[in-house]
């Protein structure tokens, strides 16, 4: 509610708290789909940022003391979806900073979906599903438009309950899950990433809709192959990536955990 009506100056400290709100301005697919990504880091409630460790470049190999550094940082292992188990370990040992927190992005995510609906456009181009398989904080988007009439055999599987190589899911769920055992040093790999499909999403969807619009008005089978693929290359394009990433991040961690 802060980050779209921060007009209003809410809190969790009121008495109560309205339902909804109306934002202050117009909302963009992308600030939704980084809402829905949030663990609310930059407020208190951020739990990767409570995990301290003393900072190694506070001293130089001689011992001097080195200035501007700070005397602890943030443990690069720290990360804001971390299991009850793994909070009561640092609960137990003192750190009463560490508890759970139920962000908005969470890891057991299935999926997470933010529809875009533009009613000056024809309903097969003019509404688009933006879709995020696993963890919506680590995992790219991807679009699936009204009119798509095929999808990829890999979104045709559920990868909830068994780890299959075949199933959509499970393509992003490895190299997120790599990524979060060392979060602090690992979300510069991912982060980028999930954001250069959001952004690569809103840069071609002009160009889709004119393409798909022309090739509708004189050959309506083409329009719909075309669409049809574009979907398929996107979604295909997010999997490379994803499975690159995986593999980098394996690569990185063979001395361990």
């Amino acid at each position: 509610m802060n980050a779209l009506a921060p007009s209003l100056n809410l809190s969790d400290t009121v008495e109560w708290l309205p339902l909804s709100v109306k934002p202050d301005a117009k909302v963009s697919p992308e600030q939704v789909m980084q809402l829905l990504g949030s663990y609310y880091e930059g407020t208190d409630k951020n739990l990767s940022g409570r995990h301290l460790i003393p900072n190694p470049k506070r001293k130089d190999k001689k011992g001097n003391l080195v200035e501007n550094e700070p005397d602890s940082i943030v443990s690069p292992f720290s990360n804001p979806w971390m299991r009850p188990d793994e909070i009561n370990m640092y609960y137990a040992m003192g750190d009463s900073a560490m508890k759970n927190i139920r962000t908005v992005s969470v890891p057991w995510c299935a999926y997470s979906t933010v529809i875009q609906c533009r009613s000056w456009l024809p309903d097969e181009i003019g509404g688009v599903a933006w879709i995020a398989l696993d963890n919506p904080g680590e995992s790219p988007r991807f679009p699936i438009f009204a009119g798509a009439t095929q999808l990829p055999k890999l979104l045709q599987v559920c990868g909830q309950h068994s780890d299959r190589d075949d199933a959509a899911f499970w393509h992003y769920r490895k190299a997120n899950r790599l990524a979060t055992v060392r979060w602090g040093k690992f979300r510069s790999m991912i982060e980028p990433q999930r954001d250069y499909f959001a952004q690569k999403g809103q840069l071609e969807l002009p160009y889709v809709q004119q393409i798909w619009q022309q090739l509708k008005a004189t050959d309506p089978d083409k329009a719909q192959t075309m669409l049809n693929g574009y979907v398929a290359d996107f979604f295909g394009a997010t999997i490379l990536r994803w499975d690159e990433l995986a593999r980098d991040l394996w690569r990185q961690n063979w001395t361990g955990f």
